[in-house]
């Protein structure tokens, strides 16, 4: 089984966990004898292949590089958004390659730079396709709905209009798939995927640590010891980490100690430090996850956005650092409170302090947590998400051969020439 995965960025590009989770999936299949193909931007033709991995790059036809993070004006933005909202350039160059990889089945992951329009194209080169869903890009044009710390309850005026196109398309696919409750189902009381046959969900795959004597969880012989917190992450405001920096500061001193893993824009991170000042915070820059992990007792995700999936959460897990996250977004699918982690209310300083001063007064409860969460990180594992996705994929192929419907690309799909 050919399967196309196609996602903005991927490899040397990869900054999110979507691209670490099309990765793992891709590579699992492999794995398995399956062949694979990642399709993402660059901005040129590029083809490269590792480990059995098939990777073509194709060009960004749109105003500017939407990742690299420079600051744009009103008419900039609203330009790049009403390209991306429909463009036939870039529907001309995935079905150009659709018919030139000849794959069983394309799975679009992130679309930010393609556009909507690729989907239609890769159905009439006669393949079936899936969505997966790693954020708010069918409903909302900043892929986040939201603005500020307030979460859209439906998408705004201009999402609407931007994604109109969008919405249309997604209801074409043979499959849906979410890789989070609460994001999935915004999504589709948005209008997204009406019709389509396969909707469910399907969380992202977790790495798990190849050092198997490590339980992770606060050392027996450290009683009194400040509590060694995390965060990882981007640095930016949605991640909240102001609620935890505030947080520290209301704990008796000697309480915990703070580590912050990530990088962010100079102005912002500047403003951290100076929030910081006083308290027991260091902030690392980027560091790997397991490097981080190793000296924790416990990772806080503060998060002030309804993240899909809870990455950090799930790695930390797997680690078997035990976890206190904000009750929003991807953390809700894998913590159960008091038994795999802990929650507390998105941007409450207060709250979070209280659960601190309980958990440093009660190391067995973070150990015990610890121990059940780890014991449970495997079923996220690449092979058991790839399970899932093998079982979805044969489901359609072979409805789609037992009704005739089975048709593949045609290497004169296209004409000479076309989408260049």
């Amino acid at each position: 089984m050919h399967i196309l995965f196609v996602t903005s960025l991927f490899g040397e590009r990869a900054i999110g966990g979507a691209e670490a989770s099309v990765d793992l999936i891709a590579r699992a299949h492999v794995a398995r004898g399956g062949r694979a193909t990642v399709l993402s931007l660059g901005d040129r033709e590029r083809r490269s292949s590792r480990g059995g991995l098939d990777h073509r790059e194709i060009p960004l036809a749109n105003r500017y590089w939407p990742w690299d993070r420079r600051p744009r004006s009103a008419v900039e933005r609203l330009d790049w958004h009403a390209r991306d909202a429909w463009n036939p350039v870039m529907a001309h160059r995935v079905r150009r390659a659709v018919v030139e990889i000849r794959p069983d089945l394309v799975q679009f992951h992130n679309l930010k730079g393609f556009s909507a329009a690729v989907v239609p194209a890769a159905r009439r080169c006669g393949v079936p396709t899936v969505q997966v869903c790693h954020d708010y890009y069918p409903a909302c044009a900043r892929c986040v709905m939201q603005r500020g710390e307030t979460p859209c309850a439906r998408p705004c005026r201009e999402c609407r209009i931007f994604s109109a196109p969008g919405r249309r398309a997604s209801r074409r696919h043979d499959a849906a798939i979410g890789v989070g409750r609460e994001m999935f189902d915004r999504l589709l009381a948005a209008g997204c995927f009406a019709g389509v046959p396969r909707l469910g969900v399907i969380a992202d795959p977790v790495a798990l640590p190849d050092r198997g004597s490590y339980a992770g969880g606060r050392p027996a012989e450290a009683p009194g010891a400040p509590l060694r917190l995390g965060f990882m992450g981007r640095l930016e405001p949605v991640k909240g980490l102001e609620t935890l920096i505030d947080a520290l500061a209301r704990l008796p001193r000697g309480t915990a100690r703070l580590a912050v893993a990530g990088t962010g824009e100079a102005g912002y991170l500047d403003g951290l430090r100076r929030r910081a000042e006083g308290l027991p915070v260091t902030f690392l820059g980027h560091r790997p996850a397991a490097d981080v992990l190793d000296g924790l007792d416990l990772m806080v995700v503060p998060s002030i956005w309804a993240e899909p999936f809870g990455r950090v959460t799930a790695e930390a897990q797997a680690h078997g650092v035990p976890v206190a996250a904000s009750a929003i977004g991807g953390s809700l699918d894998l913590i159960e409170p008091g038994r795999t982690g802990f929650l507390f209310p998105p941007g409450d300083a207060d709250a979070l302090a209280a659960l601190l001063r309980r958990l440093a007064e009660d190391p067995g409860a973070l150990a015990a947590v610890a121990a059940r969460a780890r014991a449970e990180a495997p079923a996220r594992r690449p092979h058991a998400t790839l399970d899932a996705f093998h079982a979805l994929w044969r489901d359609i192929l072979g409805r789609r051969s037992a009704t005739g419907a089975d048709r593949r690309p045609e290497a004169d799909a296209l004409p000479e020439g076309a989408g260049r």
